[in-house]
């Protein structure tokens, strides 16, 4: 599994890693399961679903699948400038993507140690069976499901949803402001 996923320059990781882990709060190992650098236009239209990107560079984060604990296309994207839409007053900071699909949830990779902590935090153990190998995420978000006792924060924004998991706290994100 790769650790930090860049696409075209490795060297739009490290402005990345410091928003998220020295500007955010973000743990080093959750943002290193989460995060992925983009430059290319071509490759930045195809994750958004766009026929074009004309942008910069950015980052972004993909979903974890409840069902099956591996990647969904769908995500949040921070490009390095905010983009200007024709119809908008404002500049968008973030784009959901893929567009059209409906409001969607981003739920992130969590690493062991942070299963860990989660699960001593709120006295639910973690039973031999729960861990799932085959699975990217290994069983934790099917284990939240099961243990409908653990509370989850829910946010607007991947960036805090990390933030609040690298803290010990189960977190989802909503995509779009207006939910």
């Amino acid at each position: 599994m790769s650790i930090l996923a860049t696409s075209s320059t490795s060297t739009l990781a490290q402005p990345y890693l410091r928003e998220w882990i020295s500007g955010s709060g973000v743990s080093e190992s959750i943002t290193e399961l989460n995060l992925n650098s983009i430059a290319d236009g071509k490759e930045i239209a195809e994750l958004l679903n766009w026929s074009a990107y004309l942008g910069t560079a950015g980052w972004y984060v993909k979903s974890i699948d409840l069902c099956t604990g591996n990647w969904r296309n769908s995500g949040q994207f921070k490009p390095n400038e905010a983009i200007q839409f024709p119809n908008s007053s404002k500049a968008q900071k973030y784009i959901t993507f893929r567009k059209g699909d409906g409001t969607e949830v981003i739920l992130l990779l969590p690493d062991m140690d942070t299963w860990n902590a989660i699960a001593e935090g709120y006295g639910v153990p973690i039973a031999p069976s729960d861990i799932d190998k085959s699975r990217l995420d290994q069983g934790f978000w099917k284990w939240v499901a099961d243990n409908r006792q653990l509370p989850i924060e829910v946010t607007e924004g991947a960036k805090k949803a990390a933030c609040l998991m690298s803290n010990g706290y189960i977190s989802i994100c909503l995509t779009g402001v207006w939910n």
